[in-house]
């Protein structure tokens, strides 16, 4: 990057540690860093918090994908069962 952590956060106006904890993956990147950020680099906020959130998609698929595969039933799963159970009761009600 060319800039230290320490010159980034004074050029920011926020302590040293917000930006060491960002770096490290131990802070989120708040709408009030975005905009700190996005002022300093001459972005748009939009990227830094768009980075956040795939930072956070991707940290909860690490953690939590099988699980969600596991405890969660797609709809068309379930749509599908309910046609299925309609068109038994269907064939088995007529006379």
């Amino acid at each position: 990057m060319g800039i230290s952590q320490y010159r980034l956060a004074k050029a920011m106006s926020v302590y040293p540690r917000k930006v060491n904890e960002i770096i490290q993956g131990k802070r989120a990147i708040t709408a009030d860093t975005a905009l700190r950020l996005a002022r300093f680099f001459g972005t748009s906020a939009e990227v830094w918090m768009n980075l956040q959130a795939l930072y956070d998609l991707g940290s909860a698929k690490d953690r939590l994908e099988e699980s969600v595969e596991r405890e969660v039933t797609p709809y068309l799963s379930l749509r599908q069962a309910a046609v299925a159970q309609l068109e038994t009761r269907c064939h088995t009600a007529r006379p």
